[in-house]
């Protein structure tokens, strides 16, 4: 029977369909079927051997577990998501932060004595600055 003259009963969803009921039902096409079926995301079929001829059926509990597991990927993918999304987020928030002036990275390195003099053999102002003591607050 060809696709176009599939006829649709109030038992279809409540017995086991075939590959094309299923993706009627499903609306999804034939090849979308096979895709899924190739990455392990297709529903588990039933499959009837009669002498010289094997049909294979997906039952409603069959399908059932198919809709749970495709809501399980829909679910671990949206968490992915959000992690690559939190994850942009900091990297663009720690390049803002390292382009800022008061950056850590823009602060003079501390005076550690010897190592601040200049060719002269003086020591820099800001080292002569930073070795004052702090006046004690009044």
């Amino acid at each position: 029977m060809p696709d176009s003259e599939i006829t649709i009963g109030a038992d279809l969803t409540e017995r086991a369909l075939t590959r094309t009921e299923f993706c009627y039902v499903e609306g999804i096409s034939k090849a979308t079927y096979y895709k899924l079926r190739r990455l392990g995301l297709g529903p588990r079929e039933s499959t009837i051997s009669l002498p010289g001829i094997k049909l294979a059926r997906i039952t409603p509990a069959d399908r059932a577990e198919w809709h749970r597991k495709l809501e399980e990927a829909r679910a671990s993918e949206a968490a992915e998501l959000e992690a690559a999304r939190a994850h942009a987020q900091r990297v663009a928030a720690a390049k803002l932060a390292a382009a800022s002036p008061a950056h850590v990275s823009r602060r003079p390195a501390p005076c550690s004595g010897a190592g601040n003099a200049d060719e002269s053999g003086n020591a820099s102002l800001h080292c002569r600055n930073s070795n004052r003591q702090a006046s004690p607050p009044r």
